[in-house]
């Protein structure tokens, strides 16, 4: 696996099922706070603590480790909208795969 990947990936921290409800986000859907906000993250909009709710609309991946979605599904470089919970409001920002 890419170093861009791992480096990706491990800024996405998986919320636990009480912080999905408190959010109002089903149990078995994906929402991932993003740690850190890296140089590509900024500049596609994605801030520090925003939470990922869907990858390319999919608000539920049929992964073991859905973070890995952006690399499965596509190539580096690529672009793909990720949907952010920012403020109690959703937004769609399209980000380019590292």
């Amino acid at each position: 696996m890419r170093s861009t990947q791992s480096n990706f990936t491990r800024n996405l921290l998986p919320l636990q099922p009480n912080e999905k409800n408190d959010l109002g986000i089903d149990r078995d859907r994906i929402a991932f706070r993003l740690n850190d906000s890296k140089a590509e993250a900024q500049a596609a909009g994605l801030l520090k603590n925003d939470i990922i709710v869907a990858f390319d609309g999919k608000r539920q991946l049929p992964y073991r480790v859905p973070q890995y979605y952006p690399f499965i599904e596509h190539k580096s470089g690529d672009m793909m909208a990720v949907t952010v919970l920012r403020a109690g409001k959703e937004q769609t920002l399209s980000v380019r795969v590292p």
